[in-house]
């Protein structure tokens, strides 16, 4: 799961979900090829602070090149389906297409991008030189704030031959906005264009794995950081701040849902406050950002020795993390991984106890498709990155996830972090 401390001061007070808005021993995993696993953490945290230099130096942004071929593809893909182009607003789609950053509001900012022909930028026309300095499209149709912002956009859809035709509208345009559209061009058919952006995204390529690795590598160094530095009372906004603050350190942002002991049974988080004392489970969810990217790890350890309920439930969740890694593969339907590790949870006598998905797509976003989980029957394909999250939530006693992300590979799933071999204790 993806949580995010927003802030140092208040790691704690925020759920999953809002937070998003702002393995089994590699031996044991056939189908998966997996990184070496992590060292001890009892190696203590000042040995770990010591090397806390940047590790984003030398990362680079995507080349042009790689935006201009997305753009050919769109193209391609907008041609197969008969539909003469799309109207995005500021998204991560836009993102992914175009490097285009540029914040959403009540004033209409739309770039349209033909299946034919040189791709336009609807601005407010205060906002022209802001928006030019960050977009790679030099034709602009501004609109001044006494003006309806629609018959620009009207009137590159004629231009474009598409007024009378068929157009895509990026899958999370506010309906304002689509009211707004359909108003000023009322013949123009608009469709869904999540069909085609989805299946852009969806499958990674080598430079977009990497940035996750990068990522990854930041999140599972500042959870040693922070894990190495706890002792008995330590709060979870400590932790929670610990994490953060290492991130920092390491050249990004982000941070982590931080939950101790009976609070651990809520998956996204509750008001409710635990320190850490010996035996209980300490539940560590989140991630960081590099160019872009997402990573998304959880992490659950003990203070000292773990009692023997903490130790079996995570043996159960740490096969079952196992059971889909060796699932997962190419051509396999999502909701077969998530049955493969559920099994095991079932089999165990927890099944009532696993309230969630096994895992989600992630990328440029937290989590999108492909969602591994009952009922989906679409099938991986290599390129795909998801997370593998089975999990165990008992409450008013315990709670139990282990998470890590994989890439889907011709041959299997390749587990892109370091999962634990067995239950680590601090």
């Amino acid at each position: 799961m993806d949580s995010r401390n927003p802030t140092a001061a208040e790691p704690r007070n925020v759920n999953r979900r809002a937070f998003l808005a702002t393995l089994g021993a590699a031996a044991a995993l056939p189908a998966c090829r997996s990184m070496p696993l992590h060292s001890d953490s009892s190696s203590g945290a000042a040995s770990l602070a010591g090397s806390m230099d940047s590790l984003l130096a030398g990362v680079k942004a995507l080349e042009r090149d790689a935006y201009r071929v997305r753009l050919d593809r769109l193209r391609s893909l907008l041609n197969e389906e008969g539909i003469d182009g799309i109207l995005l607003e500021s998204s991560t789609n836009l993102s992914y297409l175009t490097a285009i950053g540029f914040g959403r509001s009540e004033r209409l900012f739309l770039v349209w991008i033909p299946a034919w022909g040189e791709p336009a930028v609807v601005c407010p026309a205060f906002e022209e030189s802001r928006a030019r300095e960050g977009s790679p499209f030099t034709t602009f149709r501004i609109w001044q704030e006494h003006e309806d912002p629609y018959q620009r956009v009207a009137e590159l859809l004629a231009e474009s031959n598409a007024r009378a035709g068929r157009i895509a509208l990026e899958p999370t345009t506010r309906y304002f906005v689509v009211r707004g559209v359909a108003r000023a061009a009322p013949a123009i058919t608009a469709v869904d264009g999540a069909k085609i952006l989805d299946a852009m995204r969806t499958v990674k390529s080598p430079a977009e794995v990497a940035f996750m690795r990068k990522a990854i590598e930041v999140t599972e160094k500042s959870y040693d950081v922070a894990f190495a530095a706890v002792k008995e009372g330590t709060s979870e906004s400590e932790f929670g701040a610990a994490v953060s603050t290492a991130m920092a350190r390491l050249g990004t942002g982000g941070g982590a849902l931080v939950l101790f002991g009976p609070n651990a049974a809520y998956p996204h988080g509750t008001a409710k406050h635990e320190p850490v004392r010996e035996g209980i489970p300490l539940l560590c969810d989140g991630g960081t950002d590099v160019q872009g990217y997402k990573s998304d790890i959880t992490r659950t350890r003990v203070l000292w020795k773990p009692t023997a309920k903490v130790a079996e439930v995570w043996n159960v969740v740490h096969e079952a993390q196992a059971a889909g890694f060796r699932t997962a593969g190419p051509g396999v339907p999502c909701q077969e991984v998530d049955r493969a590790a559920r099994k095991v949870i079932v089999d165990a006598g927890y099944g009532q106890y696993f309230t969630h998905r096994l895992g989600h797509g992630i990328g440029m976003e937290g989590h999108e498709a492909p969602y591994l989980v009952e009922g989906n029957t679409r099938l991986l394909e290599p390129g795909n990155t998801t997370t593998v999250e089975p999990g165990i939530y008992i409450p008013g006693e315990l709670g139990v996830r282990i998470e890590d992300m994989i890439l889907i590979t011709e041959n299997g799933c390749e587990v892109l972090s370091h999962p634990p071999a067995k239950l680590e204790s601090i």
